[in-house]
Parts: C-alpha cells; sequence; structure tokens
C-alpha cells in the first residue's frame, strides 16, 4: 500500500488495503487535501487508486487497477474500471438510498460528517527554478 497522506483519511475496522491513496492534488497551484472515508470491511486490491474526498461503502471491494476518482461517493458493491464503475454481475446494495449528495449520505448511513477540503499555498515552479 502506498499512501502519502494519512491524514486525510479514516479507515473502518476489517479494512485490506492493497492499493495507491493519493489523497491531494495540485490545482492552479495550490496543494488541495480532501478528506476520505473508507468505511468497515472495504477491500481496495493490488493497483487499484482512490483519490481525494471519496467515499467507500460498508463491504465494498474495488477491484485491481480500478481508478476512484476524487468525490466519488461509491455505496456497497464489486467496482471495476477507470473511472470505477459498478462489476457486471454486481448489484448496488443500497441502491434504495435517495439520491442526495455525500454529506446526507454520510447521516444516512450513521457516519461523521465529511470534512471539507483544506487548500495550503504551494510555490510555483518558477519560483524554485530563481534559487
Amino acid at each position: 500500500m502506498q499512501c502519502f497522506d494519512w491524514n486525510a483519511v479514516s479507515f473502518g475496522d476489517d479494512c485490506l488495503i492493497n492499493g495507491f491513496l493519493q489523497y491531494h492534488s495540485f490545482e492552479n497551484m495550490m496543494l488541495k487535501v480532501k478528506r476520505t472515508h473508507i468505511r468497515d470491511g472495504c477491500t481496495v486490491t493490488f493497483g487499484a487508486c482512490v483519490m481525494g474526498g471519496a467515499v467507500i461503502g460498508r463491504d465494498t471491494t474495488i477491484m485491481p487497477l480500478a481508478l476512484v476518482l476524487k468525490e466519488m461517493y461509491l455505496p456497497t458493491s464489486v467496482y471495476e474500471g477507470s473511472p470505477a464503475e459498478p462489476a457486471s454481475g454486481s448489484t448496488l446494495l443500497s441502491s434504495t438510498l435517495p439520491r442526495v449528495g455525500e454529506r446526507e449520505h454520510a447521516a444516512l448511513q450513521g457516519a461523521a460528517p465529511i470534512d471539507e477540503s483544506v487548500e495550503f499555498a504551494s510555490a510555483t515552479l518558477s519560483d524554485h527554478s530563481k534559487r
């Protein structure tokens, strides 16, 4: 497992993580770190990548080489591909939930509210070349 932003993730119990966890990005010369939630019983398999702001529901499996994009909400199921989509033949167990935003999903699932993104100022490449 490779994770650079341990302070930006919450893991549930009984998770198996063997992929890449990338919770930061550089946008408009700003470092953005987004809080990510991986719920109880999740599996992130070899080579899969989870980006910042994602919420992965209980007992969800992310298949090898799948890509979970920024701020995706994945209810319980098996996901594959880039971007991650439900695997053929899998059933979304929480498909009866109403379609609401991440914050409301977290409240429905009994989870802690999702933190807002944190922005840090960063130097531009030209600043480094002037040294």
